[in-house]
């Protein structure tokens, strides 16, 4: 039996349609997230193009540009399309200064506060200090081309008299500590964390309270393993992409 012609229209336009093999919005956001420092700021952002590329419905690329835009990823406008907005790729697979720690261009530390303080035992704990011991606050700024990046916060293991050496010279903790102590900084214990931002920290970095941040601790260590300083950093999630190199270790076979 003849099918109906309505019914062979139906079957052959159905077999032009392309076949969506990764069809989610959660996969392609992760996807086109990872992809976007590449194409670099102000790159326009085709649908279509898209669609192609991450194998997704139009429909799915529209509701990842719109949960994109609201996060401050990319830019929509009626007659300017979408737009890529400047991310900045870090490194954290090696200890560097503020001044280096960016792929591709350099940031700048801002410093607000440098103080001495009592070494309270949180600190004192993880930096192996006695009791009665003071550190150095260095709390300041990462800024990217004069935009807010990021929030440092250092409790370092300096003097009084080199606290202000510091002030003065405006290095980073981990410039100070190798170029004016000679303090070879080996190696850190790395913690990452996901958080929203405060009021406070909103503020300072420019951002809506609630947004979204990454923090990142290191304990900076010298090649005996003396800890040398905790840094704290919260990074703009709408700004920040991290990368490091890495090797997958193979367990020994058995014979």
């Amino acid at each position: 039996m003849r099918r109906p012609i309505a019914d062979e229209i139906r079957f052959r336009k159905s077999r032009s349609l392309p076949i969506r093999s990764n069809n989610s919005v959660r996969r392609t956001y992760d996807l086109l997230r990872s992809a976007l420092p590449a194409m670099g700021q102000d790159a326009t952002l085709s649908e279509g193009e898209l669609a192609a590329a991450f194998s997704a419905s139009r429909n799915t690329i529209r509701l990842v540009l719109r949960l994109m835009a609201a996060e401050g990823l990319v830019t929509r406008g009626p007659k300017t399309g979408t737009t890529v907005a400047s991310s900045t790729v870090l490194a954290i697979g090696e200890l560097f200064p503020l001044s280096q720690w960016s792929m591709g261009r350099p940031l700048v530390g801002k410093t607000l506060e440098v103080r001495v303080i009592p070494a309270f035992a949180a600190i004192r704990e993880r930096l192996r200090l006695p009791e009665g011991s003071s550190v150095t606050v260095v709390e300041g700024l990462v800024l990217d081309g004069g935009v807010p990046l990021a929030i440092f916060v250092s409790y370092a293991v300096l003097t009084g008299e080199q606290a202000g050496e510091m002030r003065e010279s405006e290095l980073s903790v981990i410039s100070f500590l190798e170029e004016r102590l000679g303090v070879r900084i080996e190696r850190s214990d790395t913690v990452i964390a996901a958080l929203t931002s405060d009021e406070q920290t909103a503020q300072l970095l420019g951002i809506k309270p609630g947004s979204a941040l990454l923090s990142i601790e290191d304990v900076l260590r010298d090649d005996t393993g003396r800890p040398w300083a905790v840094c704290q950093i919260r990074c703009r999630g709408d700004r920040a992409v991290f990368s490091a190199p890495d090797r997958r270790r193979h367990a020994a076979r058995e014979d």
